[in-house]
């Protein structure tokens, strides 16, 4: 019999602002820390570690196995704000293997807050209001609906003109609808 043997994929540590998730964590936690953390690239895309420290008493970095959280743990390792790391099986609240650092986290959280605060998450109030509400059907060509921040919604058509979005959009602040 042939041992199977687990290769531990490639890491790629890049700054902070290339992460896909560096606006979410820098709208909600201290500065200090998102501007000391890192980007990792483990399969395509890179998302933030922030370090421990402050307020934020842990982090974690979900992956999808054991090899990957290996990686991780690896590549975290030479830097400051990541002690007591550890790979295991995170079943809250996203289900996977990841890489964890800093206090571990309690079993179970008696509320969102708790989380939030252990995590040293601030600033989740500030959420656009969702009304009034204008419906939307996406036809088969591609299309957009773009607010005063950016871009809303983006809808592509599928093979054979057909597109799969039917939603509503909030009216407020005005949209501007771009259709390719």
């Amino acid at each position: 019999m042939i041992p199977m043997v687990e290769v531990l994929p490639r890491v790629d540590v890049l700054p902070p602002g290339e992460a896909y998730d560096y606006d979410y964590f820098r709208t909600r936690v201290d500065e200090r820390l998102v501007a000391s953390s890192i980007a990792l690239r483990v399969y395509r895309m890179p998302f933030l570690a922030v370090p421990a420290g402050g307020s934020r008493r842990g982090g974690y970095f979900p992956v999808d196995g054991p090899a990957a959280a290996l990686a991780v743990r690896d590549a975290l390792e030479p830097y400051n704000g990541f002690p007591a790391l550890r790979a295991r099986w995170l079943p809250a609240p996203v289900n996977s293997f990841a890489t964890e650092w800093g206090d571990p986290p309690p079993d179970y959280w008696t509320n969102a807050d708790e989380r939030l605060a252990f995590y040293g998450l601030t600033g989740l109030g500030a959420l656009p209001p969702l009304t009034p509400l204008s419906p939307v059907t996406c036809g088969s060509a591609a299309a957009s609906w773009t607010g005063e921040e950016g871009p809303i919604v983006s809808v592509r058509a599928r093979p054979r003109g057909r597109a799969s979005c039917v939603g509503t959009l909030p009216v407020d602040p005005p949209l501007t609808r771009t259709i390719a």
